[in-house]
């Protein structure tokens, strides 16, 4: 443990490791993410406090999405650990005044439950330190306001800091793990402006502390390194050790660890592709995503497309086909494939058209499915869907359908499709690989449960382009097959013959399905073996 006077401010391993980021790294934006129980909010708040007193007259931080769970976990704790500060609260501004005895530095705190609220802070006083608790529940908008009020006059280049904890899930999640697991980063990000450090329940030794001590290791030795006490024998294991303990002689650990098997990934491993409160949570990479190179595309395969237009927001537009599959029974399955995609923004209708013109590269495309915005008369009684077709059509391809929008029922489709085996995605297909584990069921707005939550990022365009090309497809038309086909043979009178004319209809139906094609051997074999 470190300790810091006058206060007694004890860090665990993982914490200390932040600390030290805090003071010696170049990165401005720290995350600091995992599983829950990994000690992220505990560290947070004393390393805060540690930070006043190193820097002097500095304010600093500490925010979450509600101001309850800001007391609760933080400011009722800070009178656990440290009673003396108490006297230093001021209730009606919520913040810790230090006297200048110990640095005459102040600890804000406060909540923002909504865009309007992080708007107005972004305004409001600036802050040397500023740490976003449970940041998963704040958008990719709302985190860059939040960085703008990160700023202290008269200080070093790469003192201040904007501290993120945050938990595998939420409205955020695309954005936390584009920029600290991916490390993919857009115009005017910087690499080294970043830095990151995974937390796991397992680092944290309160949850093992009284299987320890039953098995005859005392308290803390409070920094002097013993080598005989709870905390010195825990942290000298290794991290498998430390798992392992954690599993299976912590109360907590092993509720986690019996959890269903995405709520575990997330809430024990730390495993953002896999979290509570995920709509696609059947999404499985080994599964679902294939190398472009494992399939064989025969000519007589449809091809259409579907896209969510967006000038400032993403314009997204993905290629999907169809291959049929026979089954050990003789029975015939669709399988869709997506296997291409092009995503981008700031793009005239006729710019965007002519772009995805070039990258369709002279494919027959039988549908171009896309959202109604498109058919929206503008001012000069046209519409982006008149401009798009139009160039369509002069390079061979179809006149823009308007797509099956409903949101629920489309997004039940995807999740189907992906349950029973018909809808695979090609890796290059790299957007919508990584939109579909970030989609999150909708509980912050009553009566849309069963929507997926929009989270202001450009996979809400992924998303929807995805569901667009892939529902409007399948979607149930004016008429279902069967009333069609007895629509068709309703002018014949004798029954025996009706049922015959309705038996050839069907089998022309399945013909068309047998004739939809088959996927490469080798790579039938690992479907099924997947499927089974």
């Amino acid at each position: 443990m470190i300790t810091s006077k006058p206060f007694q401010i004890k860090l665990q391993p993982k914490q200390a490791l932040l600390d030290w980021l805090m003071e010696n790294s170049k990165a401005s934006w720290l995350g600091y993410g995992g599983s829950r129980g990994g000690g992220k909010s505990g560290g947070m708040r004393r390393i805060m406090l540690r930070r006043r007193l190193q820097h002097p007259h500095t304010n600093g931080l500490i925010l979450r999405r509600v101001w309850d769970d800001v007391e609760k976990n933080h400011v009722n704790k800070m009178w656990e650990e440290f009673p003396g500060l108490h006297e230093y609260y001021k209730v009606q501004s919520k913040v810790i005044e230090l006297p200048e005895s110990l640095g005459g530095g102040r600890i804000f705190f406060d909540g923002a439950e909504n865009e309007t609220d992080v708007k107005r802070k972004a305004f409001g006083p600036e802050y040397f330190d500023v740490m976003t608790d449970q940041a998963e529940q704040f958008s990719e908008f709302e985190l860059t306001q939040l960085k703008t009020i990160c700023r202290w006059p008269n200080t070093p280049e790469h003192t201040c800091k904007f501290l993120m904890g945050f938990n595998p899930g939420g409205q955020g999640a695309s954005y936390l793990q584009r920029i600290f697991y991916l490390k993919e980063y857009h115009e005017r990000e910087t690499a080294t402006d970043y830095a990151f450090l995974p937390a796991f329940g397992w680092d944290n030794i309160e949850w093992s502390r009284a299987a320890l001590s039953a098995d005859g290791y005392p308290g803390d030795c409070l920094g002097k390194e013993c080598g005989k006490c709870a905390s010195c024998v825990y942290y000298s294991w290794s991290d498998e050790k430390r798992f392992e303990y954690y599993i299976t002689r912590s109360q907590y650990g092993q509720e986690q660890n019996r959890l269903p098997a995405h709520m575990r990934a997330g809430q024990l491993l730390g495993d953002f592709k896999k979290f509570s409160g995920q709509y696609f949570a059947n999404f499985n990479e080994a599964v679902h995503i294939w190398d472009l190179e494992e399939i064989i595309r025969q000519e007589h395969w449809p091809i259409w497309g579907g896209f969510d237009w967006g000038f400032v927001h993403s314009s997204s537009f993905h290629w999907h086909t169809q291959a049929g599959y026979q089954d050990d029974n003789g029975k015939f399955h669709r399988l869709i494939i997506t296997f291409r995609e092009f995503v981008t923004d700031h793009l005239s209708e006729r710019a965007l058209a002519e772009e995805i013109v070039s990258v369709n590269d002279g494919l027959q495309l039988q549908n171009i499915y896309a959202g109604h915005d498109l058919w929206k008369k503008e001012s000069n009684k046209s519409t982006k869907e008149a401009a798009m077709s139009e160039v369509f059509r002069s390079r061979g391809l179809p006149t823009i359908k308007k797509a099956t929008i409903d949101r629920v029922d489309g997004w039940r489709f995807l999740h189907r499709c992906l349950d029973e085996g018909e809808w695979i995605i090609t890796r290059n297909c790299k957007h919508a690989t990584r939109a579909i584990p970030t989609a999150i069921v909708d509980d912050k707005h009553p009566g849309k449960e069963e929507d997926i939550l929009k989270t202001n990022t450009m996979y809400d365009d992924v998303l929807d382009g995805l569901r667009y090309g892939v529902y409007s497809e399948y979607a149930p038309k004016k008429e279902a097959d069967n009333v069609v086909f007895m629509k068709q043979v309703s002018h014949l009178r004798d029954p025996t013959n009706r049922a015959i004319q309705l038996m050839k209809l069907n089998g022309e139906k399945n013909k068309k399905l047998r004739l939809a094609g088959m996927v490469n051997s080798r790579s039938i074999g690992r479907y099924r073996r997947y499927a089974s």
